[in-house]
């Protein structure tokens, strides 16, 4: 049996973290690591856990979620 991809969900606003954690959580395929609330716990977290996936928010409490994506495609495949 093939290993479910990983994801780390970067989320600040809580409806939208609870609607994507409920969404996941019918999705065997997928297994979900976590849920923060900003995108430099996100980068920490990528760091450690490696994802396959994250899903992120364009707005974020500690800025650009674009500036995000630019350091998460600088961590090592």
């Amino acid at each position: 049996m093939a290993v479910p991809p990983t994801v780390l969900h970067i989320e600040h606003d809580l409806p939208a973290a609870v609607l994507v954690l409920q969404a996941l959580a019918g999705a065997p395929h997928i297994r979900h690591v976590g849920t923060v609330r900003t995108g430099a716990e996100g980068i920490k977290v990528c760091r450690q856990k490696e994802p396959v996936i994250a899903l992120l928010s364009l707005s974020l409490p500690d800025g650009d979620a674009f500036a995000v994506v630019d350091e998460l495609s600088r961590l090592p495949v």
